[in-house]
């Protein structure tokens, strides 16, 4: 499996008007966590478990400066680069944790490690596992593994300092110094899909879309509304960012027009559930527990990548007020699985998007593409009521 993420960018949109608030009296954003700021060089770091199986925790570490992306042109089968921008990849281990959705950077200095035996404090090399890419003006300067070197990692004042003094496969010397808050997004499987480590209240959304699945379980109770709300760094082409951004996945009733006003989430469903016996009962004022296969999520979510947040919600509610036209007023209470909280609002238009049968876009308004993380469920759910 290929554990290297790449960061997308975060595009900047000035798609909405957004309707003007009184910050003299129920401001919205009092309590909220500042607004996120995008710095040059950022962080992500991924938690796997005993991905390796010889008892050690394994940490992927991506420190990415600027932006870049690369695609496979399939004509000539050649990768195509785009941007300026670098990316280490650190595959380092750690102490096995009980705790996997809850793991944080481990301090030390960690030194090439002998890739038969993954010891804690180690990084590992060959396998294309410890990379460094980096681009310029849409060429590729360097692409390969890193070869030898020390990757430190520090505790201080309000997170971690990582720094890495080594050498890439093509004898080029190579340093990098960051900090971060530290807390690492699980892809271990036996966990609960969160890593909130406190009640948190974001600030006001500032974009957002919503597309109506239609009838995805086929019994003519419910259809389902996908509503995605984020600051100003969601890339509302690819319902991602690296600031706050939240899914939420409505069950309203069928021929709704927009989505309808209302109170949400008196009850959950959960359209995974272990038993894979276990019957789904879909009604209109459902919210959807946030679900993941494979890295395609579904349900309720809220992702913060430079926060270092990744949060399923299987409680809460979510208010909505129709405002007329595209424009509704949101808000609600969301709990995770072990109980902690994110508070969200947001008041402006959305945009709405429209699939065809024949699975092309009709864009009712601009520049918008399908919610991709949740269309992987839809066959799945028809096949579970099916089932039934």
């Amino acid at each position: 499996m290929n554990k290297t993420f790449k960061l997308a960018a975060a595009a900047l949109c000035t798609l909405l008007a957004l309707a003007s608030c009184d910050k003299n009296k129920n401001n919205p954003d009092d309590g909220a966590l500042p607004q996120v700021v995008i710095p040059e060089t950022r962080v992500e770091s991924y938690y796997w478990g005993d991905y390796n199986e010889m008892g050690t925790g394994n940490l992927i570490i991506n420190v990415v400066t600027g932006s870049w992306s690369v695609e496979t042109n399939m004509e000539t089968w050649e990768d195509e680069y785009k941007g300026t921008g670098k990316t280490f990849v650190f595959d380092i281990n750690i102490p096995l944790s009980d705790d996997p959705d809850h793991v944080k950077l481990v301090p030390g200095e960690y030194t090439v490690g002998d890739d038969e035996t993954f010891a804690v404090g180690t990084w590992n090399c060959g396998y294309e596992l410890t990379t460094y890419t980096e681009v310029e003006n849409d060429k590729l300067i360097h692409e390969g593994e890193l070869v030898d070197g020390t990757l430190t990692i520090k505790e201080v004042k309000g997170g971690y300092e990582i720094s890495f003094e080594g050498t890439h496969e093509d004898e080029t010397p190579l340093s990098v110094t960051v900090f971060t808050e530290g807390r690492a997004m699980g892809r271990d499987l036996v966990r609960k899909y969160s890593n909130l480590d406190q009640d948190i209240k974001v600030p006001s959304f500032k974009k957002g879309s919503f597309e109506n699945f239609g009838d995805l379980a086929e019994d003519g109770m419910t259809e389902s509304i996908v509503v995605t709300l984020g600051d100003e760094n969601l890339d509302l082409s690819l319902s991602d960012g690296l600031g706050d951004f939240v899914y939420l996945y409505f069950n309203v009733e069928p021929g709704s027009e927009g989505i309808p006003s209302g109170h949400y989430g008196d009850s959950w469903v959960n359209i995974m559930p272990e038993d894979e016996e276990a019957e789904i009962e879909l009604f209109p004022g459902q919210l959807v527990n946030g679900v993941v296969n494979w890295l395609f999520y579904a349900g309720c979510w809220y992702f913060s990548p430079i926060r270092g947040y990744e949060v399923a919600f299987v409680d809460g509610y979510v208010d909505v007020k129709a405002l007329g036209g595209k424009s509704y007023k949101i808000s609600g209470k969301l709990i995770d699985a072990y109980g902690k909280s994110v508070e969200i609002s947001y008041q402006g238009e959305l945009l709405e998007v429209v699939t065809e049968d024949d699975d092309e876009l009709s864009i009712k308004s601009q520049n918008r593409v399908p919610n991709f993380y949740q269309y992987n469920f839809s066959s799945y759910l028809q096949h579970k009521m099916n089932k039934r």
